[in-house]
């Protein structure tokens, strides 16, 4: 139920913005960066289905670009650099993500994240909309602080203090 309801306001959201910005005459080809960052952002103006719960753009990840391109190669060596010792019979084949959000991904390792759990179960789009983010000290966040600054600079854009 909570699924539909989300994937339903999701929707609505991505309906609004499309409606808006046909009814605004803004093309794609006509926004400049300026342009776009002189106006307040809201949670309407971000399409939070490429968006991780984490923050992190699925678009700019080099895993989730991968998997996408099938590029076996490139796969290969960012599991090097994020690979972890304790795992020596990884299998690149398991080595994947299509985005936490996506349907394709049930079932895979990413699916058990317990940041995406707890936004989920809260009805979050990301951290960056819950009250208690700066209290929180999940184990991503001590491991890697980037992906934290990313949260921080997500709330910055909504306007979320």
């Amino acid at each position: 139920m909570n699924n539909r309801k989300q994937r339903r306001e999701f929707l609505k959201q991505g309906v609004t913005a499309g409606a808006a910005l046909a009814i605004g005459g803004i093309g794609l080809s006509g926004c400049s960066k300026s342009s776009l960052e002189s106006k307040t952002t809201t949670d309407s103006d971000i399409d939070f289905s490429r968006i991780a719960y984490c923050c992190i753009n699925c678009d700019e990840c080099p895993l989730y670009k991968a998997t996408l391109d099938n590029d076996k190669q490139a796969k290969k060596k960012i599991a090097e650099q994020w690979g972890d010792s304790k795992k020596p019979n990884f299998k690149l084949e398991e080595f994947y993500c299509y985005g936490c959000k996506d349907e394709r991904s049930k079932g895979t390792p990413g699916q058990g994240c317990t940041v995406r759990k707890c936004a989920i179960k809260k009805g979050f789009a990301t951290c960056a909309q819950c009250g208690d983010f700066e209290d929180c000290d999940n184990k991503l966040w001590r491991d890697f602080p980037q992906i934290r600054d990313g949260v921080h600079n997500m709330k910055a854009k909504l306007g979320i203090t």
